[in-house]
């Protein structure tokens, strides 16, 4: 089962994954509204926290999550090492709300890298363009947690930020275009859809 939180502050989704036959649960992207999130995850095993990337709208809900649950996991590209704990890399100095997030517990660097998590295995890709610490996680029952990838009808995050790369974002969406056209894409803003029905927006 897989619940959304749209979060007040920056419309950003947090995503929970829950295995329903283990009563395991992900944390995706912890933002501003935790405590309802926490009402969803009442009674349930967290034993992981996925960050896409090190924005401020994506990593509000970080620490209080990880004192919620401090077995949990943190997991995240290696690069979120420089970019949580960082102000000026997270870009929450922006907003005049500087923020240093705690750093992941695991981190990866090889493209593929496959982790067990809540109970599936998953397989992790670094995506850089909307930030240079962008990661998707993609379940082997077919969701993918995107971040700011791409979103519905052909949206993509921006690629004007600190960090950002308009080419490598322009790689990464060729890379994630061609995962399986079923692979249902749940992302950091919006709701969720297909791949197949993110292409036709492309002209890779």
């Amino acid at each position: 089962m897989i619940y959304k939180h749209q979060n007040g502050n920056f419309s950003e989704n947090t995503w929970i994954f829950v295995n329903d036959n283990t009563n395991e649960a992900i944390i995706v992207d912890p933002g501003s509204d935790m405590l309802q999130v926490f009402k969803i995850l009442n009674g349930k095993n967290v034993t992981d926290i996925f960050i896409t990337h090190g924005h401020i709208d994506h990593i509000l809900g970080l620490a209080e999550t990880k004192n919620k649950y401090p077995n949990a996991r943190i997991v995240a590209h290696e690069l979120a090492n420089e970019t949580l704990p960082d102000p000026h890399k997270n870009l929450s100095y922006l907003w005049g709300y500087p923020i240093t997030a705690p750093k992941p517990d695991y981190t990866f660097s090889k493209q593929g890298t496959q982790i067990e998590a809540a109970g599936q295995k998953w397989n992790l890709f670094h995506t850089p363009g909307h930030a240079y610490d962008h990661a998707v996680f993609l379940g082997e029952d077919g969701t993918l947690f995107g971040g700011d990838v791409l979103f519905q009808d052909g949206g993509i995050g921006r690629v004007d930020f600190e960090g950002s790369s308009p080419s490598d974002m322009s790689e990464s969406l060729k890379f994630v275009l061609n995962f399986d056209p079923k692979t249902v894409v749940h992302p950091g803003h919006g709701d969720t859809f297909l791949i197949e029905d993110a292409k036709p927006f492309f002209n890779f």
